[in-house]
């Protein structure tokens, strides 16, 4: 089922339970571990992860700082011994691609202030 399937009032109300579970408003990396869909769903389905937060009537938390993203993408570069590419860090990562270029200016950029580069190299995808 693709993310255009699925009824808007289940995405909603699966955020809402996620929230109750955590007592909180959750990050995307919570509902990344506790929601039942992917939480790009909410990207793509509403604009960003945000809109869907106030959609379901909950208040989006703080976003995350370039300082966080950058020691992020180091921590799953050394969790997968290698570069990730995209994919690998919206598997992984706390943030998304999406977020950590758009703040720092390229997923190029993100990796080079991660100074990851001297681990073995995938290619890197742009989204």
């Amino acid at each position: 089922m693709t993310h255009g399937e699925i009824e808007e009032e289940k995405l909603l109300q699966d955020l809402q339970k996620v929230a109750e579970e955590v007592g909180k408003t959750p990050k995307y990396s919570e509902y990344k571990e506790l929601g039942e869909y992917h939480p790009e769903t909410f990207i793509n389905r509403f604009g960003s992860y945000n809109k869907a937060l106030r959609k379901a009537e909950l208040t989006p938390r703080v976003g995350i700082t370039q300082s966080e993203i950058v020691k992020d993408v180091g921590r799953v570069a050394k969790e997968l011994g290698h570069v990730p590419d995209t994919r690998e860090y919206r598997e992984h990562g706390v943030s998304t691609p999406r977020t950590a270029s758009r703040k720092i200016g390229g997923w190029e950029e993100v990796i080079r202030l991660a100074n990851v580069r001297q681990m073995k190299a995938v290619e890197v995808e742009e989204e």
